[in-house]
């Protein structure tokens, strides 16, 4: 009687050298893609470090305009904050003191350290005058102006 070789059942499954293939192109896309991935993110928090700044000086403009008292915004390395005179005089916080750092990871440049809003809604420096803030992050930045009349470009 012949014996007959049993069949082996085709193996499931990947090998050792399909598995490094696939690991290996799956290191060279996100070797691609990192950096792209990066460069997103970091404009991403610049603009929205940009709007939380334009949110912050909204809210001293409209501060200033309701309640008919001058309002100053500060800025202090990554800090932006917004104060007020209470009625002793003192200068009170109005709202939170944003630390852009911290939050979006971002640096702020100010042209000066602080702004103050009239009632009237205009700054108080002279008019034509300009305020520029810088906000950077790695190699993405971005800039808002206010104008003499208080205008946010």
């Amino acid at each position: 009687m012949r014996l007959i070789p049993a069949r082996r059942k085709p193996q499931a499954g990947f090998s050792l050298v399909e598995m490094l293939i696939a690991i290996s192109v799956m290191g060279l896309l996100l070797a691609i893609a990192i950096p792209r991935v990066r460069d997103t993110m970091n404009s991403r928090e610049v603009k929205s470090a940009r709007a939380a700044l334009a949110t912050t000086y909204a809210r001293a403009r409209i501060y200033a305009l309701q309640q008919r008292r001058p309002a100053k915004v500060h800025f202090s390395g990554s800090s932006v904050w917004v104060t007020t005179p209470n009625s002793a005089g003192i200068d009170s916080t109005v709202g939170a003191i944003l630390n852009l750092g911290n939050i979006h990871g971002v640096n702020l440049v100010a042209s000066e350290p602080t702004v103050t809003f009239l009632p009237t809604g205009l700054l108080q420096s002279a008019l034509g005058e300009v305020l520029v803030v810088r906000v950077s992050r790695a190699s993405k930045a971005d800039s808002v102006v206010i104008s003499g009349y208080g205008r946010l470009r």
